[in-house]
């Protein structure tokens, strides 16, 4: 599974899948996969608590470098990059598997 957008909601969404046993993948700017790669992911709140070591991530910086045939791609990005999402993908189709869905 790739997630890209790794907010509040992406980072959720990696959270449960990791602790569910899914390979899990996040692309993230600069700043956010740095912070991801060192301290991994936490999630504190009504949910309950759950983190997720850096150890069992993967953070790409760009399309460009992330592996391809994700049979999952999760977008959760703000609506207003939706569009810049949809080019990169278009760009990088590879990434998605043939039988590949994208969940927005």
């Amino acid at each position: 599974m790739l997630v890209i957008g790794p907010g509040a909601v992406g980072c959720a969404v990696a959270i449960a899948t990791v602790s569910a046993g899914m390979e899990t993948s996040l692309i993230a700017r600069d700043a956010t996969a740095k912070y991801i790669r060192k301290n991994g992911l936490r999630r504190v709140g009504i949910f309950g608590e759950a983190s997720v070591s850096p150890n069992c991530i993967k953070v790409y910086e760009g399309y460009n470098l992330v592996p391809s045939d994700y049979d999952y791609t999760i977008v959760a990005v703000k609506t207003t990059s939706n569009d810049l999402v949809a080019k990169d993908l278009e760009k990088h189709r590879g990434i998605i598997g043939k039988k590949g869905k994208i969940i927005l």
